[in-house]
């Protein structure tokens, strides 16, 4: 028998309801109540146990298994009546939420009222009443259709429906009755003399370059090239590139880019999709555009657009006539190909009018002039190139351009920035932060990063004294979709680097939707895949019908347009811009947790002496035990360019995040290794060494204890041997391996350890010696039944606290007060007396509990008067007095209870 029942009396139960079937309502409604009617069965059980079962990723800062209640709280108020006295219930806020979120509803006068309790440091007011919001849709809608499927049910009423799908669509005017080159061609009549192309050793003007381009196009024209002809251009980076480009647009043609450095194989792909009738080249880019049309086995006219100049030098230098031509806005511009999912790339086809829109967004948003000088950065087979010209050629400004074959990161790209004096650029993040801490581009006024995501630290660095923007786009969407202008005015604390920079609003003409995968409009703060919409949007993959029904998909919002799903995540934030979130796919899962790599990165950026970071999940085996679990390795750079210590970086992520985001193996890099693109290659950086995971000399363990927990550690850590130096945390250990150690030392050592011993003593030698130092426990007899003057053991109820209170005390979380307002003549000496009778007849308030032989045992005590304390804050002026109550009561709801000594009942009469 189990006397003196006490205890958190409320029925937790951790429900997962499986809605992956597409349950309708009444459905789902039915499973909950079955689930919770067979939880029900089992309440007995304490949830630490259902805990211990689960084995979850434990951390201080969030309960385990779940993180939002619900609770149906069945306690109508009503007064409770005494003689000359008016009694009833006060409301006081809790100090501390339990949980993440809270919901308590409960039925007062006939109607469902409640409460939404929150985090403020995870939520603030605003959010929590748009949740309040989105529940009240949602359970209209389950009212008004029982039979609606549970995915279909609304969580937006009409108001923000309508405001998230205009997600800040702006129309603005932009030359729609021209093509690229038109444009270009109005710059060169104006100011023929003014430099077009700018290289380290020479210049190319308006005037010259228009007249070049038009003797080529008419060459061009000779060939069979009409409006939606395909040309593939085969180049390096010299003004005869862009003669190219400016010649097949004057043509009516499309542009194709090949990248003459991309391997035979990629290049012999893309000829075999696009088919061009023609080819230009150069005489570098020669040999490996042969080999690749042997391979396609592909015959198509080829022209050295500089060797071969003399073909069409007679033809005439003035513009084309747009009659004879006949390309307008709606034909193609260029197809770039990008990666494909199946390993053939695809090609992207972009209309003229996307890119005329996104000119047009450049000067309003860049402040391009004649006067601007733009840096070409990207190769041409990189869309960014496009937006490079495009705003050069667009605005009649100069477009300068690096020798040819010239990587330009770091030293180098800061000299070509500062020798040519580089107004306007576009970079993406990994080549922008490639440049020395000393360099400071005083030329540059606008800095537009883009390709990636931009690292908070970047944006602090460089959006101090310029202009500079974050711009997200997919190729399918001529370059750019949304822009996000970097604010100027930015602290340099740790705070920034958790929260992620956005990539903003869509451009002019734009729509961007971030929607569920029903294609619903998702509420503001909720991550979608997002899509793109617009006058930039591509006609679709070349010669993929399939692909492109696929991605570009009918507008379900707006008959008759397409829009272009990115596969990207994002979303709205409050101020209406969007907040990129990575890949459907860029997601890890450790330990059944999923993790956002980018927030590792953001970490460890931060970290003294850290330059940049790159963080993946592998699968590698560490040294020469193949473990088979993922696990996180980070790739760092250092400002200084010399490795740090990997125990140094552990304790910077250690501060920031939880343990199981914390990196197993550290790698320094020199250098990133980079696409053809000058992006990251993720791919390429190299399978971590076990030097890479050992970060202490290894020393073999000494004694028997220090032998015994070696092998207990090897054994969950999956790895050959543990030295006494060495670190569980270091080697891949957590909290959950942490309690398994624990069971195992109980096991074989029959030593009583907490689970916390690990974090206290990290090191094998640290952890053996206070093992040691602990008595070993006499084998464990089973109890048989005793009266009341036996010892007791604890109920399931009691060991909860009692489990609770040896990790880290029992918190006021645990505490359940009872608020009354009396009003009337109170006898304050029958209040104690009739205190001092509750305590007497119930034993459960005269218990207190003592550890026998490392369990909870129950000592009840003889009766003995309530601990009542009084507060006399009638004194204390009318205006303060509130103020007082809230302090005094506060803190003593905060006052902590000794379950080893009792009592675990008190009051406080506080008189006002």
């Amino acid at each position: 028998e189990i006397a003196g029942l006490i205890g958190f009396f409320v029925n937790t139960l951790a429900l997962r309801v499986d809605l992956s079937d597409g349950p309708t309502v009444v459905q789902a409604l039915e499973r909950v109540k079955t689930l919770s009617l067979t939880a029900q069965e089992h309440q007995e059980l304490p949830f630490e146990q259902v805990v211990e079962q689960a084995n979850p990723v434990r951390s201080l800062s969030y309960g385990p298994l779940f993180q939002v209640m619900f609770a149906w709280q069945d306690d109508e108020e009503e007064a409770i009546p005494f003689e000359g006295l008016d009694c009833a219930r006060f409301r006081m806020p809790h100090p501390v939420s339990k949980f993440d979120l809270t919901l308590s509803l409960g039925e007062h006068q006939g109607r469902i009222v409640g409460g939404i309790e929150y985090a403020s440091t995870l939520f603030d007011r605003e959010t929590v009443t748009r949740y309040i919001g989105y529940l009240r849709e949602v359970l209209r809608g389950m009212v008004a259709n029982v039979e609606a499927p549970v995915a279909a049910l609304p969580m937006l009423d009409d108001a923000d429906r309508a405001r998230l799908l205009e997600g800040g669509y702006r129309e603005m005017p932009f030359d729609a009755t021209h093509c690229l080159h038109q444009t270009f061609e109005a710059h060169a009549a104006r100011a023929p003399e003014v430099v077009a192309i700018a290289t380290r050793d020479a210049t190319l003007r308006y005037g010259t370059l228009n007249a070049d381009a038009n003797r080529l196009a008419r060459h061009l024209r000779d060939c069979g090239v009409a409006p939606d002809g395909l040309v593939a251009i085969c180049m390096q980076r010299t003004p005869a590139l862009f003669e190219a480009v400016l010649a097949v647009l004057k043509a009516g043609g499309a542009y194709v880019p090949l990248d003459p450095n991309y391997p035979e194989e990629r290049l012999a792909q893309m000829l075999s999709d696009a088919r061009p009738s023609v080819v230009l080249t150069d005489a570098a880019s020669a040999d490996a555009l042969t080999a690749a049309m042997t391979r396609a086995d592909h015959a198509a006219k080829t022209i050295d657009v500089v060797a071969e100049r003399g073909a069409w030098s007679a033809q005439s230098p003035e513009n084309l006539s747009n009659d004879d031509v006949g390309v307008s806005p709606r034909h193609l511009a260029y197809v770039i190909y990008t990666s494909g999912s199946t390993g053939a790339p695809k090609g992207a086809m972009i209309e003229h009018r996307g890119a005329m829109n996104l000119m047009a967004e450049q000067g309003r948003r860049f402040d391009v002039s004649p006067e601007s000088r733009v840096l070409q950065f990207a190769a041409l087979s990189f869309d960014a190139c496009a937006f490079e010209w495009v705003m050069a050629f667009g605005h009649g400004a100069c477009l300068c351009l690096a020798p040819p074959g010239e990587v330009l990161v770091g030293e180098a790209l800061k000299a070509a920035i500062d020798d040519q004096r580089i107004t306007h650029t576009l970079l993406p993040p990994v080549a922008l932060s490639s440049l020395p801490e000393s360099a400071t581009l005083p030329s540059l006024r606008v800095l537009i990063a883009g390709g990636e995501a931009l690292p908070p630290a970047l944006m602090r660095r460089w959006a101090r004294g310029r202009a500079m923007f974050n711009a997200y786009g997919p190729t399918e969407d001529s370059v750019v979709s949304t822009l996000y202008a970097c604010e100027t005015d930015l602290p340099d604390d740790a705070s920034m680097s958790s929260m992620p920079v956005p990539i903003g609003a869509p451009l002019a003409n734009h729509r961007m939707y971030v929607l569920d995968p029903q294609q619903r409009p998702v509420p503001v703060g909720v991550v979608g895949e997002l899509y793109v919409g617009g006058v930039g949007v591509a006609r679709g993959y070349l010669n993929r019908p399939e692909l492109t029904a696929e991605r570009f998909v009918e507008d379900p919002f707006r008959a008759g347009e397409r829009i272009y799903r990115t596969g990207d995540l994002g979303r709205w934030r409050a101020d209406g811009s969007i907040e990129y979130r990575g890949r459907n796919d860029f997601q890890v899962k450790i330990r059944g947790y999923r993790i956002e790599l980018g927030e590792i990165e953001s970490a460890l950026t931060d970290a003294d002496g850290v330059k940049d970071a790159v963080v993946l999940a592998r699968e590698d085996a560490q040294g020469s035990n193949a473990v088979g679990a993922k696990r996180l390795v980070a790739y760092y750079r250092t400002q200084s360019g010399e490795t740090l210590p990997s125990e140094r970086l552990r304790e910077a992520l250690r501060a920031r995040l939880p343990e199981y985001m914390v990196p197993s193996a550290f790698v320094h890099m020199a250098a990133w290794p980079q696409t053809a693109n000058a992006k990251l290659d993720r791919k390429a950086l190299p399978a971590p060494d076990a030097d890479a995971y050992a970060v202490r000399a290894y020393e073999a363990p000494q004694g028997p204890i220090e032998d015994a927990i070696a092998r207990i550690w090897a054994e969950f850590l999956q790895i050959e041997k543990v030295g006494r130096h060495d670190h569980f945390f270091e080697l891949g250990g957590h909290s959950l391996l942490s309690a398994k150690v624990a069971a195992k030392v109980r096991q074989l050592l029959r030593r009583e350890i907490s689970p916390m011993l690990a974090f206290s003593a990290p090191t094998l030698a640290e952890f053996a010696q206070r093992v040691a130092q602990i008595a070993p426990q006499s084998r464990a007899k089973r109890m048989p039944r005793v009266d009341r003057k036996a010892p007791l053991r604890a109920s399931f109820a009691q060991q909860r606290l009692w489990f609770v209170e040896q990790i880290e005390g029992v918190k006021d979380a645990y505490h359940l007060p009872l608020e009354l307002s009396l009003r009337g003549a109170l006898d304050a000496a029958a209040l104690r007396g009739s205190l001092d009778a509750l305590v007497s007849r119930h034993e459960s308030l005269r218990t207190r509990f003592e550890a026998v032989e490392g369990e909870a045992y129950q000592k009840i005590d003889p009766p003995q008067p309530f601990a009542l304390r009084e507060q006399d804050l009638s004194g204390v002026d009318a205006s303060a007095r509130e103020a007082a109550l809230d302090t005094v009561l506060t803190e003593e709801t905060r006052r902590p209870f000794d379950l080893q000594r009792g009592p675990l009942i008190r009051g406080l009469l506080v008189r006002l």
